[in-house]
């Protein structure tokens, strides 16, 4: 790289905000109020489009409804003066400047080097970088790319002054595009050089004798990926054992390699990567996680991570899978977690390890997490179960009343000070908010110091020593520092002295003598007492220096890992996983074995983590010995040892004899083992098949049942008899259980096809089999509950359905027949088929009367009637409670009539007015804990059963709905045809007029195109607008389909504003008919901006929206039934789309836009795909996970499906959001006001 002139020390290069920021697109508006800003930022596209047809358009919108902002502060930027009179610390502490605008950019990452000089990446450009070689093209229609000079900088302070002001800044290296990870390297006081990343590389900056800038930079890795530049390559952090640790950021692919090498490593959103200084290896440390930014470690050496979207704070196990977005946990499971909890953010990056004497006893040995969307830094204590931290969440550590404090980084000093970058903005949103949103700020930036100055045991900041002036031995009495920032730096500076990474980069292997400093060391290893963190560092420096042989060397090691205190134990195991010295080397196998019976459980999983390391024969016995002799709860040392036993598994070596002659417990823990194993060994794969068959034989059935988690690898790995012989074990030990029989067959399939795999002829056959027994069980059990409407009302769709409750003082949920599926307002009585009364009967109730503590108004309730004479035997109400409670009668005055159950649901309310029973002592009233239809179906659509559909055609006439209902879903998913599936959105329609109902079955039977289109034209007369949308997506599927919805778009039957629906646009255009979507245009050409209309009804809902007329219980209550299908807050809720944690600090007008209008910011991450697929149809969904070469998606129901990769052509990502975009239409206003409320009760604790 050619350096750019300097702009020498202390000044950025000029350059104005609305350079980049406003653009050409908003012109004059620049000048104008916020509200106008937003305005044209949302509306000009449209106003211009139709300014140059010669259409006026006249927008009069009250100037007290602002424009929807998202997490946007609405106050102005503050001097940091005025910032810093609105934080709130403990008492004690304070907080110091250390530099801001206009001397610095928006910083990413901190970090100091050993002359005790603070060095900053920081950025003029962020979010959009400029152009140049290995910028990818963006993705997003919001994002760009500029065409300016880059303009960002990796710099330093020479110190920081007593009132924490930095000092002499130095631009170290210009020219930069979005920098984010850097860490200096300097191993003499003449030395500066630094790594740094800066799209796209990964690049050494060396500094000119001369100016002391950069004058030279040399590529050490390249190809990461850049579409997004949330975190790309960021927080690099050296370890003990002098490698740099680093995140992977957001939603990039990277295909990291040398300068015009192949591809090392390739990565996609999230996962952290490990290299060594000087570029020699590369290697990836951990899977998943979304957005992770921020690392840091304690003392022991164990590595923590913040992310966003998952959890927090992690602590990272190496080989481990994390939770991320859409992706498997590879068999193993993810790894587990250290917090129960969000901070109330899904936006959280960096964080810090305090380990010095400044701050007091309280504040020492924790953990500080930034939160930039809160603007708040958390204080988090550890409490630690065997080697498992739990965070213990202490109060926060800073607040502040200025809205644009966004910490993104915090680190330790050497002085015992925390530094904290601050990304001072009005918006932090990467999606919340368009990335040109105008009040974007590009200019303010600021980093803080915070020092404690009270009385209370802590100190006064220390000094930034210039550590490169040292002695080796004065270093090594540094390595005993209390300090844990200057022991690490110290630690890394004595081993770069006489290994520099600069030199082995330029191919030099300066041939200095290390004996000095060796024997330095080893007088501290063998000395008198010392601090333990003191031999710790000394060991690190020791075992990093040895020479390939060394007198005493082995038994020095070994020696320490015989000291008093657990964590020089620990890190001697550390050491001798890393160390490839050649005595350590030969010491490692006894040396671990001995470390895995330490009485510390932290020091077993050190050792657990070097064996995975390096697995062999001898590893097997002990790392099973010590899984299960581990403390319950202890998750870090399980999963850490599920990871070196799949380490040894893959490795191999042991036969399938060996394996079965261990004991059965530790059979099983491999077992669970297995599916993370691939490829598996034949002596595996036979070991394993012969255990899953003997433990389904078995009464016991393994650990809990748990076995059935090892069907899915022993299918995949056993072909032709062994499969036959596998499945016969599986069908033997289903019995006479359908449930069984479903499970164990499902996990067969499954196996298959996660390789990719054929399904044996027998599973079909077994499958066709349930299939039937299924359909069956449907059929006979149509009679035993009849739905009817309350007396006087009309007919309707019965809201009851089989839903799992809790039951008080009974483990787990059992199904109860609810009427909560159908909504709370729907009304009905579920009446049973007479059966005799007996003397005694009892059921399960639960549900409401109307919002506790409020009147009961005994509407629900449980009756028993005369069969005949319909006269009221017994009733009871329910328990106003989710739990269900246990309701017992002694009827033996009764005994021997023919009674009749009858759940009655007579209240409207929209919240509290459901009911639920089921368990009945009568096993004849119990329906299956399946919908037998529904299950049928689904084997039918995953084993591809097409030998059935002539035993599906009849039942379309069956006088059984729902069994009518499901055969014809299961004839469409064999037969797809997006006309025929459009017919049954009527299925269930008891409006229907009986002629019209049975040309629809009709139709559906023969399916007969021209039957189908002639009843579809019929069904869609006066239909609503909803039901028009669901028949326009679900048109859309195939080209006969979208053919069709034109058709009657053009005939008026259809709407032509759902042709404007982007994400039916984005569908149309994926068919790749350009026939079709020229039609569109052509039908919509004329009508009136979609944004328009949206932009107007969101202004009439914030101008009608008044909280103290609202009911937050209401609001609760909607947002369970409306949106907690894919949405969570807390633990309530599902993971489809985004959590919504804290989202009351986004506003009402936010609020409104995210449900009016949930395709205008679409987190890329939960943007929708269009899935073109052999067939021809057209599928959208959200990516969720993956199965072996099967892809799971969610549809807008937050309903998976799955999709086998052989059967995708193409598939594209969206620029929409799955959310419906019509909740304005479905959502009556009062009930929006009631959601509105209760999420803006949602908000961080003091926002």
């Amino acid at each position: 790289m050619t350096p750019r002139p300097s702009v020498g020390r202390g000044e950025l290069q000029s350059g104005s905000v609305s350079d980049t920021v406003a653009g050409p697109a908003l012109g004059g508006f620049t000048d104008c109020p916020e509200f106008a800003l937003r305005l044209a930022s949302r509306l000009m596209p449209s106003i211009l489009r139709y300014a140059a047809t010669g259409v006026l358009i006249v927008v009069s919108i009250s100037a007290s409804v602002a424009w929807p902002a998202p997490v946007v502060v609405e106050t102005p930027a503050l001097s940091p003066d005025e910032q810093k009179t609105k934080f709130k610390l403990p008492p004690g502490f304070e907080i110091q400047l250390v530099a801001s605008e206009p001397d610095i950019g928006k910083p990413m990452n901190l970090s100091f080097d050993a002359r005790g000089r603070l060095w900053v990446t920081h950025s003029l450009e962020y979010p959009f970088p400029t152009a140049g070689e290995g910028v990818q093209p963006r993705d997003l229609n919001q994002d760009q790319i500029t065409d300016h000079a880059p303009r960002d900088h990796l710099s330093y302070f020479e110190s920081i002054g007593p009132d924490g002001r930095g000092k002499g800044l130095v631009h170290f290296a210009e020219g930069l595009n979005i920098p984010i990870g850097q860490i200096p390297l300097v191993d003499s006081h003449q030395e500066t050089a630094a790594l740094g990343y800066s799209i796209p590389s990964l690049r050494l900056y060396q500094r000119s004798s001369e100016t002391g800038l950069a004058e030279t930079s040399q590529v050490l890795f390249t190809g990461f990926g850049n579409v997004d530049t949330h975190g790309m390559c960021n927080s690099f952090t050296r370890a003990f054992d002098g490698w740099v640790y680093a995140c992977h950021g957001f939603r990039n692919t990277s295909h990291i390699a040398r300068p015009g090498g192949d591809p090392l490593l390739s990565l996609n959103s999230g996962n952290t990567i490990r290299f060594r200084p000087d570029g020699s290896d590369l290697e990836q440390f951990t899977k998943g996680q979304v957005n992770p930014f921020g690392m840091t470690f304690d003392t022991w050496g164990n590595l923590y991570n913040a992310d966003c979207h998952s959890m927090p704070v992690t602590q990272l196990i190496r080989g481990a899978t994390y939770q991320s977005f859409g992706k498997p946990d590879e068999g193993l499971g993810f790894g587990p977690n250290m917090i129960d909890h969000n901070h109330g953010s899904t936006g959280i990056c960096g964080v810090a390890w305090y380990d010095a004497p400044q701050f007091p006893e309280e504040f020492r040995d924790c953990l500080y997490i930034c939160n930039p969307v809160n603007g708040q830094v958390h204080r988090d204590k550890l409490v630690w179960t065997g080697a498992s931290p739990k965070v213990s969440s202490q109060p926060e550590f800073i607040t502040c009343d200025d809205g644009w404090f966004r910490p993104v980084d915090v680190k330790l000093g050497p002085d015992g000070a925390l530094y904290i970058a601050d990304f001072y903005n009005a918006i932090i949103g990467h999606y919340e908010a368009p990335l040109q949103h105008p009040l974007r700020d590009r200019t303010h930036a600021r980093i803080w110091r915070v020092v404690y100055t009270g009385d209370k045991g802590g100190a006064a900041p220390g000094e930034l020593a210039d550590l490169t002036t040292r002695s080796d031995a004065e270093l090594a009495a540094a390595l005993g520092d209390p300090n844990f920032a200057l022991r690490t730096l110290a630690t890394n500076l004595l081993v770069d002295r006489y290994s520099p990474p600069i030199s082995r980069i330029a191919g030099e292997r300066p041939d200095v003598d290390r004996e000095p400093v060796l024997k330095e060391l080893e007088g501290v290893l063998q000395g008198g007492p010392s601090r333990a963190d003191h031999v710790v560092h000394a060991a690190w420096a020791w075992a990093r220096l040895l020479p390939p042989s060394r007198a005493g060397a082995a038994d020095l090691l070994s020696a320490l890992a015989r000291h008093q205190e657990p964590i020089v134990r620990a890190h001697v195991a550390r050491i001798a996983g890393a160390t490839e010295q050649p005595q350590l080397v030969e010491l490692r196998g006894p040396l671990l074995a001995a470390l895995l019976k330490d009485s510390d459980p932290r020091v077993r999983r050190t050792a657990v983590e070097s064996l995975a390391l390096h697995p062999d024969a001898t590893t097997l016995p002990l790392l099973l010995d010590t899984y299960v002799s581990t403390e319950e709860g202890d998750s870090h040392l399980q999963y850490a040892i599920r990871v070196a036993l799949r380490a040894r598994l893959l490795k191999d070596g042991t036969s399938a004899e060996e394996l079965a002659a261990m004991a059965a417990p530790r059979q099983y823990v491999l077992a669970g083992v297995a599916p993370a194993v691939n490829p598996m060994s034949a002596s595996q794969a036979e070991w394993l098949r012969d255990l899953v068959i003997r433990t389904a034989a078995s009464e016991s059935e393994g650990p809990q049942g748990e076995w059935r988690q090892w069907i899915k690898p022993a299918a995949r790995y056993s072909e032709g008899a062994e499969f036959v012989t596998l499945q016969g074990a599986l069908v033997k030990a289903s019995g006479d259980n359908l449930s069984d029989h479903l499970a164990n067959a499902r996990a067969a399939l499954s196996g298959r096809q996660a390789g990719g795999l054929a399904v044996p002829p027998t599973l079909t056959v077994w499958a066709e089999r349930l299939a039937l027994q299924f359909l069956a069980e449907a059929s006979a059990y149509r009679d035993q509950w009849t739905y009817l409407p309350l007396p006087g009302a009309r007919p309707a769709k019965s809201p009851f359905g089989m839903q799992p409750r809790a039951r008080e003082g009974k483990r787990g949920r059992t199904p109860l027949l609810s009427s909560f599926p159908g909504g709370e307002q729907a009304t009905g009585i579920n009446r049973s088929a007479p059966f005799e009364i007996l003397p005694k009967f009892s059921f399960w109730l639960a549900g409401h009367n109307g919002r506790p503590p409020g009147a009961d108004s005994r509407q629900n309730l449980v009756r028993l009637v005369d069969a005949r004479t319909g006269e009221c035997l017994r009733e009871a109400f329910p328990p106003r409670n989710d739990v269900a409670q246990l309701v017992e009668w002694d009827l033996s005055e009764f005994a021997g009539r023919s009674g009749a159950i009858e759940i009655v649901d007579a209240h409207t309310g929209d919240a509290f007015a459901w009911i639920a029973a089921g368990r009945f002592s009568r096993d004849q009233l119990n329906p299956p804990a399946q919908d037998s239809g529904a299950t049928a179906v689904g084997l039918i659509k995953d084993f591809r059963l097409a030998s059935l559909v002539p035993r599906l055609d009849p039942l379309l006439l069956s006088e059984n709905r729902s069994l009518r209902t499901h055969a014809a879903t299961a004839l469409v998913a064999l037969e797809p045809d997006a006309r025929t599936s459009t017919l049954l959105l009527w299925a269930d329609d008891s409006d229907l007029p009986a002629s019209l109902q049975s040309r629809l079955w009709e139709a559906v039977r023969t399916r007969d195109a021209a039957s189908v289109v002639a009843t579809l034209r019929d069904l869609l007369i006066g239909a609503a607008t909803d039901r028009q949308r669901k028949v326009a997506e679900s048109l859309v599927s195939d080209r006969a389909g979208a053919d069709l919805l034109l058709s009657l778009a053009e005939e008026g039957r259809l709407s032509l504003v759902l042709l404007q629906q982007p994400g039916l646009k984005f569908r149309l255009a994926a068919l790749n008919a350009p026939e079709l979507t020229a039609r569109a245009e052509e039908l919509t050409k004329s009508l009136p901006a979609p944004d328009l209309a949206l932009a107007l009804l969101i202004a009439k809902r914030k101008s009608d929206f008044d909280p103290g007329k609202c009911s937050t219980d209401n609001g609760k209550a909607a947002f369970t039934k409306r949106c907690a299908v894919c949405h969570q807050i807390g633990t309530e809720g599902a993971k489809v789309g985004p959590q919504l944690d804290g989202v009351g600090i986004r506003g009402v007008d936010r609020l409104l836009e995210d449900i009016l209008d949930p395709n205008r910011n679409v987190d890329a991450a939960f943007r929708s795909s269009a899935i073109a697929l052999s067939d021809g149809r057209i599928l959208t969904g959200l990516k969720r996970g993956e199965d072996g070469a099967d892809l799971i998606f969610a549809n807008s129901e937050g309903k998976e499906f799955r999709i086998p990769s052989a059967d995708i052509d193409e598939m594209k990502l969206s620029p929409t959001s799955l959310m419906p975009g019509n909740f304005g239409e479905l959502i009556p206003p009062e009930e929006m006001a009631d959601i509105l409320a209760w999420l803006l009760t949602q908000r961080p604790a003091g926002k």
